[in-house]
């Protein structure tokens, strides 16, 4: 989500005029790694899940003991249970259509004098208003884009932006991203509205103009700052971005307005 016309210094280190203002959610309420060791190691080896699971059993058993062990890199006692388990609940987070899905920092952040973590949460109208309640990955090859086109042809979409705020720093620790806080101890508290009008998507001067936008967790005011190893490594992003936009051959530049983004033929209404 980009935010617009949000004065102060920016903490990305090449952009700290921007305007903007950027949140990454993902629909998973926790992150499958702590540092950026074990990431590095996990994220290879997840990208090898399809060859490991090709050989069966055997290839199952040893995709869990390369993921805890990282490839036999890790001492015993920083071997990786926590992120084994957070592996496989994120695995098991159902694929539904984004209009009705819940998204999370998963890693925490400063809220003002505060830690936080930010969640995007569907309004219960949305779920009466979609169109395709149930999305299958392998119908095609995109399946979400042209989920989007439909639903937002039909109706006006909401979301509420909400905040949780750390109130104990035992059970709701920082650095461990592998924990989701426990709402019972700090419920979520909703700070805004997000209004997505019904519009047009479907052309593509829709596509290249967002195509072209790129979105940093440290796009941020300090107020905002992002927490702990797991988001210091995502500084990457910005490298990121300009490699992708260079290839691509787009501008390198954040845009200043929301109608540089919006195609004017995209509005139908709000």
């Amino acid at each position: 989500m980009k935010i617009f016309d949000v004065p102060g210094s920016k903490l990305v280190e090449d952009e700290p005029d921007s305007t903007t203002f950027d949140y990454v959610l993902k629909n998973n309420p926790s992150f499958v790694a702590n540092t950026a060791k074990h990431y590095l190691v996990l994220q290879e080896i997840g990208n090898d899940v399809p060859k490991y699971l090709a050989r069966g059993k055997a290839g199952f058993h040893e995709m869990l003991t390369d993921f805890v062990t990282g490839k036999g890199t890790f001492e015993k006692s920083d071997w990786a249970w926590d992120e084994l388990f957070a592996f496989v609940k994120a695995a098991q987070t159902p694929v539904r259509n984004p209009l009705v899905t819940t998204f999370f920092s998963m890693a925490a952040v400063r809220h003002g004098d505060y830690v936080a973590k930010v969640r995007l949460a569907p309004t219960t109208e949305n779920t009466a208003r979609v169109i395709h309640r149930e999305l299958d990955l392998r119908e095609r090859p995109d399946v979400f884009y042209p989920t989007l086109v439909d639903e937002l042809q039909a109706s006006a979409f909401d979301f509420d932006l909400q905040i949780q705020l750390c109130t104990d720093l035992k059970a709701m620790p920082v650095d461990d991203t592998t924990v989701e806080w426990p709402e019972k101890l700090s419920p979520f508290v909703t700070v805004a509205r997000i209004h997505i009008p019904f519009q047009d998507i479907s052309g593509i001067e829709s596509l290249e103009k967002t195509d072209a936008l790129a979105f940093n967790i440290w796009r941020v005011t300090e107020e905002h700052r992002p927490l702990g190893e797991i988001m210091q490594t995502r500084r990457i992003y910005s490298a990121s971005a300009k490699i992708r936009r260079t290839l691509n051959h787009q501008p390198q530049t954040e845009p200043a307005s929301a109608d540089e983004v919006v195609p004017h033929s995209m509005a139908k209404g709000a």
